[in-house]
């Protein structure tokens, strides 16, 4: 089909076809060919309607690819945005697992929406206890806790002081744990929670204890060390004068025999009182060369009455003129 201003004459086919379809356009029209051209002209319209319409199609399909690309883009990059928000958040995850201090986050509806495994472990708690409170309220925690949670959520945004608590554990021990509370809040500043702190001071408490008894200990020791030298000094005074009285009874073997016994007395207490020194003081050995052999008979010769009594038969070694010298501390 051609348009009208690039029509040809017309030819034997066309007035043949003009000839069979003009009864079919209109078959009252007086002018057949009128209504031929007018054919002619709806079909370059429609032509024209027909590559306007595929290029249209052709720019859509080029923007559909276009668009096609764009999402398979931006869908690439919220996978890889999403791969590494939840690498992050394992990787939070295992930091806050392994974590010595127990971590305790309430939300703003009282649930405890995070609470780590040392967390757990202090309060005496299981995860699915955890899990299954509607509140904080409703988890078996110490009641002094709670009511440090309760008045650190009523501070809103102004942190509470750090606190010392203290209770017994399900094995009725002592646990000491120190306590801080800090606000939670989101990217409008907004509070939306309360993270609490735990950490575990038993040991130091122990530790602060034993110190504190070490010290009571010191003082008392420096203490004795006062009261053995103001005793040591009355007592040798007794111990001589019981000795002069023993020289001046020597004709009363009865009153002899009881300041002698006084004066036993006195050197025992007297002993006592020098080990207490000897104890509470740092001595340092002071070596001289020493006749090994000459110590061994002077042993022997003090043991000697009491083997005698349990009928022990010691043989000695015969020894020889050689001197054995050995560093000792007399």
């Amino acid at each position: 089909v051609h348009s009208a201003s690039t029509r040809r004459p017309k030819s034997d086919f066309q007035r043949s076809f003009i000839e069979h379809i003009a009864p079919v356009l209109n078959p009252a029209s007086a002018d057949p060919n009128a209504d031929f051209q007018r054919l002619i002209q709806a079909f370059d319209v429609f032509n024209q309607a027909s590559e306007s319409l595929q290029q249209s199609y052709n720019e859509l399909q080029m923007e559909a690819h276009r668009l096609a690309a764009e999402l398979a883009m931006a869908n690439a990059e919220l996978e890889r945005s999403l791969a590494e928000k939840e690498s992050f958040r394992n990787y939070l995850k295992n930091i806050l697992e392994s974590l010595s201090n127990g971590v305790l986050v309430i939300d703003r509806e009282e649930r405890a929406a995070v609470c780590n495994p040392a967390a757990v472990a202090l309060l005496g708690l299981s995860p699915d206890d955890v899990r299954s409170a509607r509140s904080y309220r409703d988890l078996a925690i110490p009641a002094s806790l709670e009511e440090f949670i309760t008045a650190a959520r009523s501070r809103d945004m102004d942190p509470p002081p750090d606190a010392e608590l203290h209770w017994n554990n399900a094995a009725g021990q002592p646990q000491f744990l120190s306590v801080s509370a800090s606000p939670v809040s989101d990217a409008q500043g907004r509070n939306t929670g309360l993270t609490i702190v735990l950490k575990d001071i038993t040991r130091l408490k122990e530790l602060e204890i034993q110190t504190q008894r070490a010290k009571q200990l010191q003082a008392m020791g420096e203490m004795a060390v006062q009261l053995t030298n103001e005793i040591r000094n009355p007592l040798g005074s007794i111990e001589l004068f019981a000795s002069l009285l023993g020289t001046e009874l020597r004709g009363q073997p009865d009153f002899k025999g009881w300041a002698e016994q006084i004066v036993t007395g006195v050197q025992f207490l007297n002993n006592i009182v020098t080990n207490m020194l000897t104890f509470t003081r740092t001595s340092k050995p002071q070596t001289k060369p020493l006749d090994l052999n000459g110590l061994i008979l002077e042993t022997l010769a003090f043991v000697e009455p009491v083997l005698q009594q349990r009928k022990i038969c010691l043989e000695r070694p015969t020894a020889g003129d050689e001197t054995l010298l050995c560093l000792g501390d007399h």
